[in-house]
């Protein structure tokens, strides 16, 4: 269970106090681990708000379905919590996840690994991908999955998937979330393509 309030007083705290971003990669948010505190052992994600109340709650929704199927069909992801803070008049996406060791991350291991480490560490997270897609059924409706070696890390020769946002799940070509339709209130920015 998440400290509510320790997590706003985290969020509210300055950039350098709250730790270290763990990637520049991501289209949609900084992750960070804190240093210290409650929270030292977690990545916190967070998001840009939405005005559409509706709409928050419906992602909210679509995480919690979507981290159900991720389970459901076999794909290994760390404990990973969605909320809806309550602050400052606006109610703000984050994710709360057990923080992978950043050693494990599969891209910068791909980097510096030799063909044959490579080739382990590709078919790891082909293992995944295929599960993922071997264990979906019809009944689950409209799943997505974005399987880039960015979003795996390698443990114990085991890949762990770790991006569970946008949740790709119940969606249309128009209800995908991001930072840009948050502010503009339509369409989609996918580093730089939009699509509505």
């Amino acid at each position: 269970m998440v400290d509510i309030d320790a997590l706003k007083q985290l969020i509210r705290a300055d950039s350098a106090a709250r730790g270290t971003t763990i990637s520049k990669l991501g289209y949609f948010c900084a992750p960070f681990q804190p240093r210290t505190g409650p929270f030292r052992s977690k990545v916190i994600k967070i998001y840009q708000s939405l005005s559409d109340h509706g709409a928050l709650d419906q992602l909210a929704k679509n995480h919690t379905d979507y981290i159900a199927i991720l389970h459901k069909t076999g794909v290994g992801l760390p404990e990973t919590e969605f909320l809806l803070l309550e602050m400052d008049g606006r109610r703000l996406p984050v994710i709360v996840q057990v923080a992978l060791d950043s050693n494990a991350l599969m891209r910068p291991l791909m980097i510096n690994a030799s063909h044959a480490q490579a080739l382990q560490m590709l078919n790891a997270a082909g293992q995944v991908i295929a599960r993922f897609w071997n264990n979906l059924s019809p009944e689950d409706g409209r799943v997505g999955f974005h399987p880039s070696i960015r979003n795996f890390a390698i443990i114990q020769d085991k890949a762990v998937f770790f991006d569970t946002f946008p949740p790709l799940i119940h969606y249309t070509r128009c209800l995908l979330y991001t930072s840009d339709a948050a502010d503009e209130g339509l369409g989609v920015d996918l580093g730089g393509r939009r699509i509505i």
